[in-house]
């Protein structure tokens, strides 16, 4: 029978110091782990830094910095063969090995409230070392997954930029937001050890427009691109979703129309695209209110879609529900 259970102590003191605008924290962290029925004792040493500084009512930078020493889960040393789901099974060795995570961040922001502009940029990076690689191996019709000792290095890179604007006169508002992200790292299958990178890029455009009471619309789109590369480069996919929203009418009679596309790139060669839409009426007298929708105007069956884990790739299909009409009443006592 396997058995575990962990006793901990530790020790958290902050240290700040703050003068005008510029403000500095540490937090040296110490603790102590005990796992009585394994027989091992750790210590572990945590630091974490912050820093702050407003340069002026408009102008702000934040920067923090931290490294954290931590064991592996129990399902990482569990001694025995067992099913992690109906295809997968799990051999580890009875070895408690360590997680070392480094991050780094640096923020700043740039605000002009009465000309309604914001803008805002994050740069991060994650370092993460382990003791043990998870080899995947394929027998017969299932896989089984096995810890390899092997010291390896997970890291990852990503910058995040949001910028905002809204037009009072118009009463619209506009946003962007971008984010890129590279990570690489190792994989372990069929007895190699190979490096894998992977790049995502993701475009977010937002508006949103109020002319009057009794109208109003707003469109999102989402633009991704994500590229792999282990032993040879998968192609790089793109993937694009896009919202346009319409509302007509008043707190009695309303109108809405929403239209959604989806454009999947599945493969090098292949692509799918799906359209669609809905339609709603709502109506309100007193306590009563009576909603009629069509969905799913253009009678779309399937939506398909290829994502990038960081060293596979998978193609899932979804089944819509076709055509219908739904008529609801509503009473509010």
């Amino acid at each position: 029978d396997f058995k575990t259970h962990r006793l901990q102590l530790y020790a958290q003191p902050t240290f700040s110091w703050e003068k005008n605008n510029f403000r500095i924290a540490a937090t040296p962290v110490v603790d102590w782990e005990r796992y009585p029925y394994q027989k091992e004792s750790r210590t572990h040493f945590n630091p974490r830094l912050y820093l702050r500084h407003n340069i002026s009512s408009r102008w702000s930078i934040q920067a923090s910095a931290s490294l954290h020493h931590q064991s592996e889960s129990p399902e990482a040393f569990y001694p025995s063969t067992y099913y992690a789901g109906y295809r997968t099974l799990v051999r580890m060795k009875e070895e408690i090995g360590s997680i070392q995570n480094q991050s780094y961040m640096l923020y700043t922001e740039y605000k002009r409230p009465v000309k309604e502009f914001f803008w805002t940029l994050t740069l991060s990076h994650f370092n993460t070392r382990r003791d043990y690689l998870t080899h995947t191996d394929y027998q017969g019709k299932e896989f089984v997954l096995t810890s390899l000792e092997h010291r390896n290095r997970t890291e990852n890179y990503q910058a995040r930029s949001i910028i905002s604007k809204g037009f009072y006169d118009w009463n619209l508002k506009a946003s962007l937001e971008g984010t890129y992200n590279y990570g690489k790292g190792k994989q372990a299958g069929q007895g190699i050890i190979q490096p894998y990178e992977t790049r995502w890029l993701s475009l977010k455009p937002k508006i949103s427009w109020i002319p009057s009471v009794w109208f109003s619309a707003s469109y999102q789109s989402t633009l991704t691109r994500s590229e792999t590369r282990i032993s040879t480069s998968l192609p790089a996919l793109w993937e694009v979703k896009q919202r346009l929203s319409l509302s007509i009418g008043n707190e009695d009679l309303n109108l809405n129309l929403n239209g959604e596309h989806y454009y999947n790139e599945l493969s090098a060669d292949e692509s799918k695209s799906t359209w669609l839409a809905d339609v709603g009426i709502q109506y309100n007298a007193g306590k009563w209110r009576w909603t009629l929708s069509l969905n799913n105007l253009f009678n779309q069956e399937e939506y398909r879609y290829t994502t990038y884990s960081d060293v596979r790739s998978f193609t899932s299909w979804m089944k819509i529900r076709p055509r219908e009409c739904l008529v609801a009443v509503q009473y509010r006592w």
